[in-house]
């Protein structure tokens, strides 16, 4: 199992990652034979008593996977007789997944054998005197390590050979060939139904039941080729040879710490290390000062090497610094100025100069905004140049606060993609009402009838919105239920005709419609229904597309008519509240006037025709979604009733085209490409009901391109379960 889940580690696996098909099985197959182990019996009694011979056995061995140890108990009467043998306990350990050699291996093998017995020996001294131990172990190389001095030795098998002395001497380990080791089904694992077949596991080596004077040991002896000469020292002549490319190591650390006073602690411990500071404990205030000027000295070389060369010869320096009147004070250039007859301090009067492209310089600059309490760009500009003068600091310090993931949560900013087409059901020459959205509004309060007494109830208007004419349908219902939607749905396609696609937001009302209409198509599309009706009703299906969660853009023409009938509906109605019939009046003559806006600017020619408006193809418009033949060109006089009534449509259609179409073209907003969203990335998820401080983090998981591959939604994974939301409801971290 321990190299299982370090297979699973090496393939850096999440919790939830699915595990490949090897791993799997081999977990199946172990899972299968668990059972087998209820056959195994271990005896609880080992037939010690106060008068016992006790002998501890040990053995050890390691593979280039794992290694262990294993422990067992001879008990006799004395050492001439002969005894019985079992097993006391075990342990194991995985390889590192650093790449290890198996002599190496094989020594921490012994160090946990040797532990194993320490810890077993002082646990049963309590209650028996244990006479003998015996470590026994296949690898020559590291029973040589142990009967060899330390100090020979790399510090890895150094430090091992002498815990291993100190818990259990040399002269008690001894060498066994590698077939009558029982710790070699540590080093080579195998399945639960394996383990039944070995016995050696369970009883040791048959030998061990005998008298000790007949084991087959001798003590073991060192020769030169039992030793691993490549882990003996060797002394090596360090030449210091500079190479340009090299990374200096402040600038390691620099990159690698999170802020400036960590840094700056680092910094002095590692000059302590060099024995270029002498303090010890703990870290003083001149410790800091000194690691700070030893930092500043070393940027500053880095960046004006010219201009300190320029002022120790009394040379005029760079123009990037000119101005500012520079000189060297302790092998620090500072400011001139023109402060020196200020009452300022010496730091205030004449700052360090640094550059503004350097990841030290940034670390000064979040510390300062941070220790001020997030300060704004004016003030932490004003703060930092008490002591530092940063080259370009403004665009430095606007950037450096633009980064802060706490000043960016108070104020958070969305991405907004490029806006997109336009869908094919926008700009379709189709019949009024065959591409519809719809969208609720309310609650207004009514009453049934007028009487004293009477308490009100709440009702909702449906508007239903025609997406290529723009044309409106109001509806009234009692509530936000399923069946009320449908049946206004119901009304709406018996006065306006046929509809094949009804585009809403995320609304239950909506979902609870659609479950209840595809139930409808699943019983339609059965067995029992092959017949005239049931092909007629298949060909008209309506098809449902919903918009992300709270993503009302995405539904712009509902939205927009829900705020004019808002606008017109509350400066008729005010605060009364009226009959059931009589708020049906009002908003249907609210829907007359909405579809009578026309659709394109007004001329102030007047010999122009009519403005085009909605209500142009809601009264003469034929039966068909569109006018089978263009008649156009030919005269009244020739045409019949119905074809006069289908060239007055096809004139309005033709104005729809030229008129109305072209003034689409243009965007109103969201012109510009914004930077992509890309997976796993952090981000602050808006929400309109609470502070930006307590708006949820999430990490994007799913991606959702558009026709023309630009991100417009995404897939959100928070604390509390994963969400779909719009590109502009969410907003990256800036420091990603």
């Amino acid at each position: 199992m321990k190299l299982l889940v370090q297979e699973c580690w090496k393939l850096n696996l999440d919790w939830d990652t699915p595990v490949p098909s090897s791993i799997a099985q081999q977990f199946e197959q172990f899972c299968n034979e668990l059972p087998h182990l209820e056959q195994i019996k271990i005896p609880r009694y080992v037939g010690m008593n106060s008068e016992s011979h006790v002998t501890l056995i040990g053995f050890s061995d390691a593979s280039e996977k794992c290694y262990g140890a294993a422990v067992y108990i001879r008990v006799s009467s004395d050492e001439h007789s002969s005894g019985s043998v079992h097993l006391l306990a075990s342990k194991s350990r995985v390889a590192p997944l650093k790449k290890t050699s198996l002599a190496r291996l094989e020594l921490c093998a012994s160090l946990l054998l040797a532990s194993l017995i320490d810890l077993i020996r002082e646990t049963l001294s309590k209650r028996c005197k244990i006479n003998n131990i015996y470590a026994f172990s296949d690898a020559t190389v590291a029973l040589s390590w142990l009967h060899s001095p330390a100090y020979k030795y790399h510090t890895f098998v150094a430090n091992r050979i002498t815990e291993i002395n100190s818990k259990l001497s040399a002269e008690h380990w001894y060498h066994i060939k590698g077939r009558e080791n029982p710790a070699d089904i540590i080093s080579r694992p195998v399945t639960p139904k394996e383990l039944l077949e070995r016995k050696l596991w369970f009883n040791a080596p048959q030998w061990t039941t005998h008298p000790i004077s007949r084991w087959p040991i001798t003590p073991f002896q060192v020769n030169a080729h039992n030793e691993n000469f490549e882990e003996a020292k060797i002394t090596v002549l360090a030449v210091e040879t500079s190479v340009s490319d090299a990374q200096h190591p402040i600038d390691i650390l620099a990159e690698r710490s999170s802020s400036w006073s960590k840094l700056l602690r680092t910094i002095v411990y590692m000059l302590r290390f060099s024995k270029r500071l002498k303090s010890r404990g703990s870290i003083t205030v001149s410790d800091l000062d000194f690691a700070e000027t030893y930092i500043i000295r070393y940027v500053q070389n880095k960046h004006f090497s010219q201009d300190i060369h320029a002022l120790k010869n009394n040379k005029p320096c760079s123009k990037s610094i000119l101005k500012l009147n520079p000189f060297l004070a302790d092998d620090i250039i500072r400011i001139g100025g023109r402060l020196s007859n200020s009452q300022l301090n010496f730091g205030q009067k004449h700052p360090i100069i640094l550059p503004s492209k350097d990841r030290i310089t940034q670390l000064i600059v979040d510390y300062y905004h941070i220790t001020n309490l997030h300060t704004g760009p004016a003030l932490l500009l004003a703060l930092l140049r008490q002591k530092f003068w940063i080259i370009a600091a403004r665009n430095l310090v606007r950037q450096r606060v633009h980064k802060c993931n706490i000043c960016f949560r108070t104020n958070p900013q969305s991405t907004f993609p490029q806006m997109g087409e336009l869908p094919a059901f926008r700009v379709a020459q189709v019949k009024a009402f065959v591409h519809t959205a719809v969208d609720y509004m309310g609650p207004f309060f009514v009453t049934h009838i007028r009487r004293r007494g009477i308490k009100s109830h709440k009702a909702y208007v449906c508007i239903f919105t025609c997406m290529t004419t723009k044309a409106v349908h109001l509806e009234l219902v009692s509530d936000l239920s399923s069946d009320l939607f449908l049946a206004a749905f119901l009304r709406l396609s018996a006065r306006k005709g046929p509809v094949s696609l009804i585009y809403s937001d995320g609304a239950t009302t909506f979902f609870g419609a659609k479950r209840k209409l595809d139930e409808l198509y699943t019983l339609i599309q059965s067995n029992a229904h092959k017949n005239f009706i049931e092909n007629r009703l298949a060909e008209h299906r309506i098809q449902f597309k919903h918009s992300p969660p709270y993503g009302p853009h995405f539904n712009g023409l509902s939205e927009i008519n829900v705020c004019c009938v808002k606008t017109h509906l509350y400066k008729v109605v005010g605060t009364q509240i009226l009959t059931y019939e009589e708020l049906n009046t009002i908003i249907i003559q609210i829907e007359n006037l909405l579809n009578s806006r026309p659709l394109c600017i007004l001329s102030s020619d007047p010999s122009d025709l009519s403005a085009l408006t909605p209500n142009h193809f809601l009264n003469l418009t034929p039966a068909k979604y569109l006018p089978v033949e263009d008649l156009t060109d030919i005269p009244d006089s020739r045409l019949s009733r119905y074809q006069l009534l289908t060239k007055i449509t096809c004139s309005f259609w033709k104005r729809w085209s030229q008129e109305y179409l072209t003034s689409l073209q243009h965007r109103q907003k969201w012109n510009t490409p914004s930077n992509p969203v890309s997976l796993g990335a952090v981000v602050v998820i808006k929400d309109s009901n609470v502070h930006p401080l307590c708006w949820p983090l999430g990490v994007i998981e799913e991606l959702y391109p558009g026709k023309d591959s630009i991100i417009r939604a995404v897939k959100v994974r928070t604390r509390s379960g994963s969400y779909i939301r719009p590109v502009v409801r969410i907003c990256p971290l800036p420091s990603q």
